[in-house]
């Protein structure tokens, strides 16, 4: 299946039992990319791995509890930071870039006050559904605190792929939601994002700057995305 991907796509990902040269059997997370020419043939591959013995070892309930949100059960921001670093490690090796989308969900302390916070959990759900419907294989989406996700995009060109992205976020969250007995739930989400390396190369310093491209959106309009840069 793993070879057969790649000559699909050029790309895979996933956990695999690995051999070490002790003997000893480990599990690890390993990130496969295949190189292509000019003329668009296969001239190598490029294998990243995390291990994850540690992990594994303290049971899957705790690996689940440390890396993924209760709620959505999305990864959260310590396995986001695990996925950047990976993504990082990789990018570095093929002088890429990464993308950082921040999405904040607009007005959605109104939802909680006006249908209650069971509507507000499975609201968050189905938008995490949706964001992830619309993301490539390789792309990583997280939860973070409150009513916020994040989106980590690897092997972008340019910033264009990353406004692309965010113009399709926008699109499919425009459509009212259903839940339970709201028929028509209506949501915008307000999109920041940063660039690596061109604005850091820390998931903190990526977070902190995407953040604040969210917040001058919201002092002037919402529902839409900016760059940092901008």
């Amino acid at each position: 299946a793993l070879w057969n991907q790649l000559s699909e796509t050029g790309f895979w990902q996933g956990e695999i039992c690995n051999r070490r040269k002790n003997g000893e059997t480990y599990l690890q997370w390993l990130t496969i990319t295949a190189v292509v020419n000019e003329t668009g043939e296969t001239e190598r591959y490029i294998g990243v791995f995390t291990d994850l013995t540690r992990l594994r070892d303290f049971g899957q309930r705790i690996e689940f509890i440390a890396c993924y949100d209760a709620l959505t059960h999305l990864p959260n921001r310590t396995l986001l930071n695990i996925h950047f670093e990976h993504a990082l490690s990789k990018a570095e090796l093929m002088n890429a870039r990464l993308a950082l989308l921040v999405l904040d969900i607009d007005h959605f302390k109104e939802v909680n006050e006006r249908f209650g916070y069971e509507c507000g959990d499975r609201l968050l759900i189905a938008i995490g559904e949706r964001i992830k419907s619309r993301l490539r294989d390789g792309d990583t989406l997280a939860r973070l605190p409150g009513n916020m996700f994040a989106v980590l995009m690897e092997e972008v060109e340019n910033a264009d792929d990353a406004a692309v992205l965010a113009r399709d976020l926008l699109e499919v969250l425009a459509t009212p939601f259903r839940i339970g007995s709201v028929d028509e739930l209506e949501v915008s989400a307000s999109i920041g994002i940063s660039v690596s390396p061109d604005d850091g190369s820390s998931l903190a310093t990526l977070l902190r700057k995407a953040e604040s491209a969210v917040h001058k959106i919201k002092a002037q309009a919402r529902g839409m995305f900016r760059f940092h840069a901008e």
